[in-house]
C-alpha cells in the first residue's frame, strides 16, 4: 500500500470520527423535552376538543339506542368515506341508506347485515362491538389542517379476551368543523 493511499485512509477515518460524536449531539438534543415541547394549547383549542368529546358521546348514545335518524343528522353535508379504500358517498345517499337499511346501516347497526356477504362472515357493526364490549376508550385529538379543523376520534374495545389492556380499536371516525358543530366525515370500523 502506497503511503498516499494509507494517508487518505487515516485523514477519511479521522473525519468519520469527527463526524460521529457531531451526529450523537444531534439525536440527543432532538430526544431532549427542550426540542419537543409544544405550545400551550389555547381556550378555543380546549373548547373545540371538549366539543368534539361531546359529539363522540353523542354518537355513543345514539349507537346504543340504535336510532339511525339521528346519526343521518351527525354526517357531513360533504357526505361520507366508509373507509380508506372507498369513495365518498354523498348525504342524500347516506341518508337514504339509513333509512331503508342500507350498507351503511348495516356498518353502523346490523351485524347480520354485514355477516350475510361472502367477503364479511365475522365481520361485526360498529353497535354490536360497543354493546358486547365491557367499557369504551376513547382517543381523541384536534388539528386544523389547512384553514379546516379535523377531529379524530378512535374508539377502543374495552373486555373483551382478546384485547389487550388498552382494548382492541373498533372505530376510528374523522370529523370535520361544519357551522361550529362537529360532522363524520370519515369512519372506518373493524
Amino acid at each position: 500500500m502506497s503511503r498516499d493511499n494509507w494517508n487518505f485512509r487515516r485523514s477519511s477515518f479521522g473525519r468519520e470520527l469527527i463526524v460521529l460524536p457531531a451526529l450523537i449531539a444531534c439525536l440527543f438534543f432532538a430526544a431532549s423535552p427542550f426540542a419537543t415541547q409544544k405550545a400551550k394549547p389555547t381556550k378555543d383549542d380546549i373548547q373545540m376538543k371538549k366539543a368534539l368529546e361531546a359529539s363522540e358521546e353523542k354518537l355513543i348514545k345514539i349507537l346504543r339506542d340504535k336510532d339511525a335518524s339521528a346519526l343521518s343528522a351527525e354526517i357531513s353535508l360533504k357526505g361520507v368515506v366508509p373507509g380508506t379504500d372507498s369513495d365518498r358517498i354523498p348525504l342524500e345517499k347516506v341518508k337514504d341508506d339509513l333509512a331503508h337499511t342500507g350498507p351503511i346501516y348495516c356498518l353502523f347497526f346490523d351485524s347480520e347485515c354485514i355477516q350475510s356477504t361472502p367477503a364479511n362472515p365475522k365481520r361485526m357493526a360498529v353497535r354490536d362491538i360497543l354493546l358486547h364490549a365491557k367499557s369504551v376508550k376513547r382517543q381523541i385529538s384536534v388539528d386544523k389542517v389547512d384553514d379546516t379543523m379535523l377531529g379524530d376520534v378512535t374508539l377502543f374495545a374495552v373486555g373483551k379476551p382478546e384485547a389487550g389492556s388498552r382494548g382492541e380499536e373498533f372505530c376510528h371516525l374523522v370529523y370535520i368543523l361544519e357551522n361550529s358543530a362537529w360532522k363524520i366525515y370519515t369512519f372506518e370500523s373493524r
